[in-house]
């Protein structure tokens, strides 16, 4: 659960920018324990393995999205 968590704050992470600011006023946010507190504290539960998870497969998978889209720019229209 703690990943589906981190996910989610990732997620809101990214519409969020008064979060954002928060975030980066916040020191040392390298440090993934400080900001998985942070995240806890804004009500996303999770340890900083299961953010560090998170991080990647959200790369992972906006990467994909990515290549996808340049593939489907590439297609002729049938």
């Amino acid at each position: 659960m703690s990943l589906a968590n981190a996910l989610r704050f990732l997620e809101q992470l990214e519409r969020d920018s008064v979060l954002r600011s928060e975030l980066a006023q916040l020191a040392g946010t390298t440090d993934l324990s400080r900001v998985a507190g942070f995240a806890s504290d804004h009500g996303f539960p999770c340890v900083a393995p299961e953010l560090r998870q998170a991080w990647r497969k959200r790369r992972m998978l906006q990467a994909a999205v990515e290549h996808a889209a340049r593939i489907q720019a590439n297609k002729p229209i049938a």
